[in-house]
This record gives C-alpha cells, structure tokens and sequence, in this order.
C-alpha cells in the first residue's frame, strides 16, 4: 500500500468529515492527548508524524519556490531602484560641484544670459 492510500485510509478511519482531520492537526500541535491518540492511528497504518511532514514538504516545495523566486525578484527590482538613485544623486551632485567651481572661480556667470 502506497503512502497516499495509506493517508487517504487513515482519514476515512479517522473521521470522513473534512474538519476532523484539521481539528485533530490542530490539536496534536497543542494537546498530549490529543499527539498520542493520533500518533497511535498513525502507527496501525504504518504511518508516524515525519512522513505525514515530509509529504506536506514534497507537496508544498513548489509553492516555496515560486514565493522564493518572488522575493529574490523583488529584492533585484528594489536593489535596482537604490542603484538607480544612488546614481543619479551622484550625477546631480557631480553637476552641481562643478558649476560651483566654476562660480568660484569665475569662470561662469552667476546669473545665466538671458536673449
């Protein structure tokens, strides 16, 4: 018997209503009776707490990926705007320092021509 039908087994046994399951992996965060008495239905299917969390993984590692992808996405657009202003702050002060220099040193008009 795969996993799957081996989970797929337990939950009927469990309880076929969809809360029951829920309620009981709720509870088996939270109450000792609660990990024991589901442990123990675990184990009569040949089942233990890891495999039902490694197969939550395996299910859930694409989701993961694609919010990491995301992110990394994210960080390289924000990454990319700080550079971007940082750059152009660089080249509006670069600017201004020279027109200064050049006011002190009078070799620019401190007020532009105007026709």
């Amino acid at each position: 018997m795969s996993f799957k039908e081996k989970l797929k087994a337990y939950r009927e046994k469990a309880g076929s209503a969809r809360g029951e399951p829920n309620r009981l992996a709720g509870e088996w965060a939270t109450n000792a009776t609660t990990r024991e008495q589901v442990d123990a239905g675990l184990k009569a299917q040949g089942l233990d707490a890891d495999s039902i969390m490694s197969e939550s993984f395996v299910d859930t590692i694409g989701n993961i990926a694609a919010i990491d992808k995301l992110l990394a996405s994210a960080e390289h657009r924000r990454n990319m705007a700080l550079r971007e202003i940082e750059r152009r702050r660089f080249v509006v002060g670069h600017a201004l320092r020279q027109m200064s220099d050049q006011i002190i040193e009078g070799e620019a008009p401190l007020v532009p021509a105007t026709e």
